[in-house]
Order: structure tokens, then sequence, then C-alpha cells
């Protein structure tokens, strides 16, 4: 009788996350432990308006809270400039299909929404964002201006670090969120798109604010099955 409960545990388990088919091959990885203390990984460009606090504000690979090594990207805003953001390297001759982009996340200030992540489409519109209200919930832009709260996810709490992976279905232009095991379900996202070219991350004017990304990994998929 116990063997059976443990065999039905395993079974609801495997329902948690999207079916993915196994060996696909590594689009991009980036955990930060080669670039220098105090500038930006190769490649990614940051971009904040020229206001008087623009030298406050600053996105850097810094030495503090990383989940793996020593170093993490670090995000803080810490006057008026507003949406402070870095871009990663353009992707649109890798990412082709289904893909999982996967990170770990760790914030602290800014109770406010702040978008965690924009992926960007091949005109350079936004395909996707995503909010991390501290202390609140998870919330990804749908039709324009709507938001909607990610569901199943646990309440973002500051200083906590999270585990983040979003499996993106390019077909059917949907997405599945992830957050320390727990999985979201599928949503649609925020308008069509033929396929992701670029990620940002940004802190949205929420002063003062922090946040860290490390372990940044980007992966084909082939999903074999949606609830």
């Amino acid at each position: 009788m116990r063997c059976k409960k443990v065999l039905v545990v395993i079974f609801c388990l495997s329902l948690l996350v999207p079916m993915v088919a196994a060996g696909k091959r590594r689009i991009y990885s980036e955990k930060f432990e080669r670039v220098k203390r105090g500038a930006l990984p190769k490649g990614w460009t940051y971009d904040a308006p020229l206001t008087r606090s623009v030298k406050l504000d600053k996105v850097s690979v810094e030495t503090d809270f990383a989940e793996q090594g020593k170093k993490s990207l670090k995000l803080s805003e810490v006057s008026d400039g507003s949406n402070l953001q870095i871009i990663s390297p353009d992707f649109r001759t890798y990412i082709t299909g289904d893909f999982v982009l996967s990170f770990s996340f760790r914030s602290l200030g800014g109770i406010s929404g702040r978008s965690v992540i924009i992926l960007l489409d091949e005109k350079g519109d936004k395909a996707l964002g995503i909010n991390c209200r501290l202390n609140t919930d998870w919330r990804y832009q749908f039709k324009n201006t709507l938001w909607y709260t990610v569901p199943n996810l646990p309440t973002p709490v500051p200083g906590e670090l999270y585990k983040v992976s979003l499996y993106f279905d390019t077909r059917n232009k949907r997405m599945n969120m992830v957050v320390n095991g727990v999985e979201s379900g599928w949503v649609d996202t925020y308008q069509s798109w033929d396929y992701i070219t670029k990620i940002s991350f940004n802190c949205n004017d929420n002063h003062p604010a922090e946040y860290w990304i490390d372990n940044l990994r980007i992966n084909e998929a082939k999903f074999k099955k949606q609830k």
C-alpha cells in the first residue's frame, strides 16, 4: 500500500512542470563569474534616462548575493531615474522555436510593481512583461496595459532567493512560469510574435530598489503536452 502511495505522489509531481523533450541544446548561458566586477557581460547594453540621478542608478556585475560562485548581475535604483534597464544580446538567430528561460532572482526594496523581465519580439516590441510585486504577487502583462496575477505562484518576499523558469510555447504564444518548483500553468502572452530577439531586466522607477540576477540560461525545448 505504501508503494502505491509513493507512486501516486511521484506521478502527481511529474505533472507540475511542463513536459519537455530531453537533450535540447543550450542556447545561452551567463553565470557572470568571468565578468569584471563593476562591468557588464559581453553584448549587454545599459539604458537609463539622462536625468540628474542617472549616475546614482547603476547596473553592473557585483559580488553580493550570488547564487553560484561569487558574482551576480545587480540592478540598483537609488533615486528618481526611471526605468533603469539592461538589455541582452540579440538572440534572433538562435531562438526559433520553443524555449526555456531560467534564472535566479533576489529582490530588495520597491514594494510597488517592478518589471522583472521583458521579452522583445522580432520588431523590438514587447512580447511579454512580468512584474514582481514584493509582498503581493507576480504579474504578467496581457493586451496593452492590462496586468494579471500569475496564478498559483508563491508571494514574493524581500531577500528571498527564487529560481525562476519561463517555458515559452512559440506556436501557441503562451508562457508557463515556474517559481521554486511551483508551476503557474499556461497563460497567453502580451501579443502575437514570431520569435523572441532580446531580454531586458528593469527596475522600473521604484527607488530605492535593488535586485540580483544569477545563473541565466536559455535552452531549446519541445513540449510533449500541455495542461
